[in-house]
């Protein structure tokens, strides 16, 4: 086995595991969003199958090779791949996607970082309950927050784009059908 091939052998295990409980649960597509997808996926199945520490059964292989495992790279990351990457392992390419970034499971780590030190002597769990409520907190500020989010970002693009100082349709802000800020944070 090559130094390259041990070093996956970590997420291999982590990554089988998930598909496999995919497949009980009746999924026949899966997309995988990796930041390095494109060299990830090239020698997979021969890892998870590597007679010194096979991954799946024989039965299992079978279910894994009837599903479809779209391998894509977010987008984010994709700006430093090589060009043959953005054709190949695009989101935007890519069929049921949408214009899916590929990045939000990574957008609310610097939020958690600050709950390490409050959780790390806690109960399993205890921890986990405050996790749970420390992301849907995360979620729910963001979706409030979209509307705002959207017209700064039309608001930039107007102004970088086509030189408007002030979007035509305004802001969200005193719009009747804007941001409804009175709904509590159920988290």
């Amino acid at each position: 086995m090559t130094e390259t091939k041990d070093r996956f052998v970590n997420f291999d295990f982590a990554l089988v595991n998930v598909l496999i409980g995919l497949i009980n649960a009746g999924v026949r597509r899966v997309v995988i969003s990796y930041d390095i997808a494109c060299k990830y996926n090239i020698h997979f199945m021969e890892r998870i199958i590597h007679p010194a520490f096979p991954l799946v059964t024989p039965q299992q292989l079978k279910a894994l090779q009837n599903m479809e495992i779209v391998w894509l790279v977010p987008k984010f990351h994709l700006a430093a791949h090589i060009e043959g990457c953005a054709d190949r392992f695009s989101f935007n390419w890519m069929k049921d996607v949408g214009q899916t970034c590929g990045e939000s499971v990574e957008s609310n780590w610097a939020s958690l970082n600050g709950l390490a030190t409050s959780s790390r002597e806690m109960g399993f769990g205890h921890r986990r309950d405050t996790l749970i409520d420390a992301m849907g907190n995360w979620n729910w500020c963001k979706a409030v927050n979209e509307g705002n989010f959207c017209s700064l970002f039309f608001s930039v693009l107007l102004r970088d784009i086509i030189g408007i100082r002030q979007p035509a349709c305004g802001t969200l802000q005193g719009h009747p059908q804007g941001l409804q800020k009175e709904k509590a944070n159920p988290y």
